[in-house]
């Protein structure tokens, strides 16, 4: 599903995990700039990050080691469910960081809460 500079794709794998991957482009500074994250899920994480997503709860998502992070923070969200602002975390090794704050639209937030797993 792509809506709005963001693609989304759930995938259950073989080893009974789901995958969320978001490829996000947006402009920085003088350059087109995508990014993408895959973001690995038990059942019961995901569906505690579809409660979060759909009810605007502060958490963060994802897994990280001192080598890597694939994190999704939702923020804090009072108003009803049209959008939700989270910020997409990923680190390679120690040194390379990439924050990048996104509004995902009502269409990929009903993608995401409609997936059953």
């Amino acid at each position: 599903m792509k809506d709005a500079g963001v693609g989304l794709e759930i995938i259950r794998n073989r080893s009974n995990e789901i995958q969320v991957k978001i490829d996000v482009s947006y402009n920085f500074a003088i350059s087109f700039q995508k990014t993408w994250y895959t973001i690995k899920f038990s059942d019961e994480e995901f569906r505690n990050f579809q409660n979060c997503l759909r009810d605007g709860i502060a958490s963060w998502h994802g897994h990280s080691s001192l080598l890597w992070a694939q994190k999704i923070y939702i923020k804090k969200q009072n108003h009803p469910n049209n959008y939700r602002n989270v910020r997409m975390y990923r680190r390679f090794f120690i040194l390379g960081v990439s924050i990048v704050p996104v509004t995902l639209s009502q269409e990929i937030v009903r993608g995401i809460l409609e997936a059953k797993v």
